[in-house]
Formats: C-alpha cells, structure tokens, sequence
C-alpha cells in the first residue's frame, strides 16, 4: 500500500491565528466607525427636526401678526394696545377707538429699547407642541422647547407715509433665563450666539404703513 504525502498547513482548512486577529482587528475598526456615524446621524436628525419645527413657528408668528386685527386684545389689556391672537406678541399697528385710525404702534416707538425682547410683550416661550407658556420663567411642568421673539428694528416716525416697518422674527432654543434677554444687562445677540443657544431660525419682514 502507498501512503500519502503527508499535507502542508497551507493545504488544511481553516484560518490561522493571525489571520483571525487581523479579521477581527479590521471588524473592530469598521464597527467603531459606523457606531460614530450613527451618533452623528442622529444628532444630525435631531437638529434638522428641531430647525423644521422652528421654521414652522417662524411662519405661524409672520401670519400671527399680520392676521390679527390691531384692535384685539384681551379683556385684561388696553384696547388700544392689541396682541397678537395666537402667540400674544405685541402688534405693529394699534387702534385708536375713538378715532378709529389705524397707525403703527405708538408703544413701540416711545419704548426705549425697542430692539430688545420683552417676556410677556415681544417674546414668548412655546413648548413641545408649539403652545404658548404662560411667564417668563415657567414652572416645571410646563417645559419650554423655544423662544420665539420679534424685533421691530425700523420703525417709521410718521414723516412718510410710505415707509414700512421692519422686523426680525427670531426663533432659539432651548430658552435663555430672562436676565440674558431684558435690559439693562441683555444682550440681544444673545438670541443667535451659539455659545448660549444650541440653534436658532430667523427671518426679516416688513410690515406695510397702514
């Protein structure tokens, strides 16, 4: 009888075990890196989630202010000084009833500060559900998800009648502590510096002499 040569470890089956380190070293890395890009693709995710839902607010606080007639307000305010309906921002235009002349807000233009966003006035916080918090400071269960403001940033002083009135509509999140958006220690760049907000939207309108 003839016996066979005897066979090479090359001719047998199998890995070595260099070769399983090296495929198990090459697995490792390749799992690593996808592990990382799913972390930024979530991130990602929720940051364009969060940027879609605030250029939603932006649109709804550009219709909020244009649609709703300056001589409304609520029961407890003067009638001549109306808020909005949806969001109860300050209007542009106010309502004289004893002359019935509409005119752009006399309030905005004797304030001070127009520029600045006031709690309660020409900024408001929303929750999750785009709803309005009542107060600046709200308590625990009603979270704040953003802050809405409008800045009336030029504002016509009467001397012609067809200038229009300019205002930015900025929306941040999460929320700033009142301290770091009213004077006299705010900042308005506060709104849109990233080091105090994680994002922001904004848009400039203009609101025609009425």
């Amino acid at each position: 009888m003839k016996l066979s040569p005897l066979r090479s470890d090359r001719d047998r089956g199998g890995f070595t075990l260099v070769e399983v380190a090296l495929a198990l070293g090459l697995v490792s890395f390749v799992l690593v890196s996808i592990v990382a890009l799913l972390a930024v693709g979530l991130k990602n995710n929720q940051v364009t989630a969060e940027e879609s839902r605030a250029i939603c607010i932006l649109s709804s606080m550009e219709a909020d202010l244009r649609n709703t007639h300056p001589d409304y307000a609520d029961a407890t305010l003067n009638r001549a000084r109306g808020k909005s309906a949806l969001f109860q921002l300050e209007l542009p235009y106010e309502y004289d009833p004893d002359t019935e002349v509409i005119s752009f807000n006399r309030d905005i233009l004797a304030s001070t500060a127009p520029t600045i966003p006031t709690a309660g006035s020409t900024m408001v916080l929303l929750d999750e559900n785009e709803r309005r918090v009542s107060g600046p400071s709200p308590p625990s269960d009603e979270p704040a998800a953003y802050q809405a403001s409008v800045i009336y940033t030029d504002i016509p002083d009467g001397s012609s009648p067809y200038r229009t009135l300019q205002a930015r509509l900025v929306v941040s999140w999460p929320i700033l502590p009142p301290s770091e958006i009213t004077p006299p220690t705010g900042d308005l760049a506060n709104l849109t510096d990233p080091n105090e907000v994680r994002g922001y939207v904004e848009t400039l309108v203009s609101f025609p002499a009425p």
